[in-house]
């Protein structure tokens, strides 16, 4: 009888350990805020963003006196200088510059050819 009980005791024990571990602890977490409060200084202190997105806005803004200074290039960092003398530096998740033979940072194609 005492074993009977020791382990349905054990039982109990490990059905709720089961049960406490399965649950998901990311659903009682605080949600981040939808729009951070000023973009303008999110982008500045280099906060990781879409590359593809980045890339072609300032693709389309270089006729407009938008600039890549490509001497404070980093291997997943883009600096630009702005229009009204500012700067803006734009840091990615993954790399997107390799340094090459001479030790200049170059842009990574990451194009797919058929």
């Amino acid at each position: 009888m005492r074993i009977n009980r020791t382990r349905r005791i054990i039982s109990l024990l490990l059905l709720l350990c089961v049960t406490a571990f399965s649950l998901s602890f990311s659903v009682f977490a605080d949600r981040a805020p939808e729009k951070p409060q000023d973009a303008g200084a999110d982008h500045a202190a280099g906060s990781v963003i879409d590359q593809n997105l980045v890339a072609a806005e300032m693709q389309e803004k270089a006729g407009q006196g938008i600039l890549e200074i490509e001497s404070l290039r980093e291997e997943s960092s883009k600096h630009f200088q702005l229009e009204d003398g500012s700067y803006q530096a734009i840091a990615y998740g993954a790399a997107v510059h390799r340094m090459d033979a001479d030790g200049k940072w170059r842009d990574i194609d990451n194009r797919l050819y058929a």
